[in-house]
């Protein structure tokens, strides 16, 4: 697993999470004094998420996903060596040239 492979992964477990409960709700206590009288307070507080973030990023993270798999599998390489003479062949030197037909692939 590689750097965006993870990325991806965390990317849609929090929009499937975002998804599920559309924000992050917290709860803290408060504690107030006044003279005799103690009060304890319990408040809950809500940070919205919008579904279509929650949405966008598990679309981003499979996207990610998508490019860690292609760019990870191995090429193979199919291209040809194909043998080109060229003049007459000088003395002792060979003059046969090699175009690889990789130098046009589209890899």
């Amino acid at each position: 697993m590689n750097v965006i492979t993870i990325i991806g992964i965390i990317l849609i477990v929090l929009g499937v999470v975002g998804l599920i409960y559309g924000g992050i709700t917290y709860t803290f206590n408060k504690n107030i004094i006044m003279g005799p009288l103690h009060l304890r307070v319990n408040q809950t507080d809500q940070i919205p998420q919008s579904p279509n973030a929650g949405a966008a990023a598990v679309v981003v993270g499979v996207k990610l996903i998508i490019v860690a798999l292609i760019c990870s599998r191995p090429r193979i390489d199919t291209c040809i060596e194909i043998p080109l003479q060229t003049g007459r062949r000088p003395a002792g030197r060979s003059v046969a040239k090699t175009l690889r037909a990789a130098d046009s692939c589209i890899v």
